[in-house]
């Protein structure tokens, strides 16, 4: 093989042997065969070497639980462990082939060529090797050949960008002009696309003199308006000297600052209404869109977007996405085209996925997994959605259902001694009793230790009221229930700032599940109330 080739050129490699034999070639970058400490092939050594006694072992449990294999590869943890893909860039850069050359394993008799064509962003020493074997023989061989342009052109620019940003990228030009001189002339020039622009001048002239490098500097600037173009951006360097020319091209992401957000308003108003747009949005995955309506119906719509482009898939942010499911089952007049086809099947593969990857032998549901201890919020909210999906019409596995309601009388009876643990285990209480469970043991307990251990103005102003006041309502206890109904009332929409959100609790959250207890279990307390509750 030749001693000396420029980038770009093809590589011609010629393999001989005395006798017939089947023979692999390959070559590498030498820079990562040093990193690697990679040594030339020694088959000989390898299948002649002394051994110490040792013992190895296999396991078939992959191959009798096939699914174990893909539990081992799962990354456990983080928000994103159900959607890796969403966190793939969409912005991707491209990147430098690599300069890598492989032939396979082939007959040879006599003598044989091979070819490759080196990458034009390749100068450095290419390791080529070769391994052969018969039924008498075997062996192996290695060369160098260098490769390398008359001028070596290295840009430095940066992995990314954002609009509009400001930067500076250089390049560096090595000459290796033959009889060039002390003081060659170098033009360097660059080229770049219309989502950059080039602030100062893009030509610059520098004095290399042969076997030695220059450096030249461009200041660039992203693009902003019209003209971003989000993606990948290509730089092309250009070197002169001395008549001989070289071309090398740099690539760069030019990607937004912010990650994509899916941003949700919705209100009433009376005659003309304005909405401003904030943020800046860009061309690609961008989408606005409005809803208008005399019923608040519509804003399930814009609901169901901004929980489809959330970016976590836990099990309650998946039970959230179903729940427009549920809606429009009742109201495909409400629905986005591409949610008019939202069917049975859709919440089944929910269902599937919760049974087979969440809920575990007890019935509960861990929140990324099915964990020895569920999660009790998500395991009481899992058990409210499927009781509405049945309600529905959907088909839930009954076995499913009779694990879940197991978990619940086991949570509900449970001891807790902060208010968020009382607050689930009257929500346990509640769906227990809409079940038909008679659950008077249950909720007198969870009373007297609302009584015993919290002030009585804390927990008649909070969701647990609320619970039991729907479960006693059940239980045809109406005194009982007007009780503690009564106050719950009273602080929709009040003290809004007195809490924040924590443990799947805030003022939203109360005042939504209060009105959603009310419209099933005290339709007239709800038709008596103000219209400016809702808004």
């Amino acid at each position: 093989m030749p001693e000396l080739i420029k980038p770009g050129d093809v590589l011609s490699m010629k393999v001989s042997s005395p006798e017939p034999t089947r023979v692999v070639v390959f070559a590498v970058d030498e820079g990562i065969l040093q990193v690697a400490r990679y040594e030339n092939p020694d088959p000989l050594g390898h299948f002649f070497k002394k051994r110490q006694l040792q013992v190895d072992t296999t396991q078939i449990l992959d191959l009798i639980l096939p699914e174990f294999r893909k539990l081992m590869q799962a990354a456990a943890g983080g928000d994103g462990e159900e959607d890796e893909g969403a966190f793939l860039n969409p912005f991707k850069r491209k990147h430098d082939k690599p300069a890598v050359y492989w032939s396979g394993i082939v007959d040879l008799v006599g003598e044989k060529e091979f070819t490759y064509t080196v990458p034009e962003t390749f100068n450095g020493t290419m390791r080529v090797m070769a391994v052969a074997v018969n039924d008498s023989r075997i062996a192996s061989v290695s060369e160098k050949t260098q490769v390398r342009g008359d001028l070596i052109v290295t840009p430095n620019t940066p992995y990314m960008i954002a609009p509009a940003d400001e930067f500076t990228v250089s390049v560096a030009v090595a000459n290796h002009v033959k009889d060039s001189g002390d003081k060659a002339a170098a033009q360097i020039s660059l080229t770049v696309p219309p989502q950059l622009i080039i602030k100062d001048e893009p030509k610059k002239s520098v004095v290399i003199a042969e076997g030695h490098e220059g450096v030249a500097t461009f200041k660039l600037q992203a693009a902003t308006g019209q003209a971003v173009v989000l993606g990948n951006a290509t730089l092309t360097f250009t070197a002169e000297v001395a008549g001989k020319t070289t071309t090398m091209r740099s690539e760069m992401s030019v990607r937004p600052a912010s990650p994509k957000i899916a941003d949700l308003r919705f209100g009433s108003f009376i005659g003309k209404q304005d909405i401003a747009i904030d943020r800046v949005l860009y061309t690609q995955h961008r989408k606005v869109s409005a809803g208008i309506s005399p019923l608040p119906l519509v804003s399930v719509s814009g609901l169901t977007d901004y929980l489809d482009n959330f970016e976590h898939a836990c099990t309650e942010q998946l039970l959230s996405k179903a729940v427009p499911m549920l809606v429009f089952s009742k109201h495909p007049e409400f629905a986005e085209e591409k949610h008019v086809n939202t069917s049975e099947a859709d919440f089944l593969r929910l269902v599937a996925v919760l049974r087979t990857t969440r809920q575990n032998a007890e019935g509960g549901f861990g929140l990324w997994g099915p964990s020895p201890e569920a999660h009790e919020f998500a395991s009481v909210y899992a058990a409210n959605v499927l009781m509405e999906a049945k309600a529905s019409g959907i088909a839930i596995p009954e076995d499913m259902l009779e694990r879940t309601k197991n978990y619940l009388q086991t949570l509900a009876a449970s001891p807790a001694s902060e208010l968020e643990a009382v607050r689930v285990r009257a929500y346990a209480a509640y769906l227990l009793t809409r079940q038909g469970e008679v659950t008077t043991a249950i909720l007198s307990t969870l009373r007297e230790n609302l009584r015993a251990n919290f002030k009585e103005e804390l927990w008649r102003n909070d969701l647990v009221a609320v619970y039991l006041a729907a479960s006693y309502q059940l239980l045809q206890q109406q005194a009982i229930a007007d009780d503690l109904i009564s106050t719950p009332i009273k602080q929709l929409g009040v003290n809004a700032a007195a809490y924040s959100y924590q443990d799947y609790y805030d003022p939203l959250i109360h005042d939504a599940q209060t009105v959603y207890l009310l419209a099933k279990h005290f339709p007239a307390r709800l038709q008596a109330m103000p219209t400016t509750i809702f808004q």
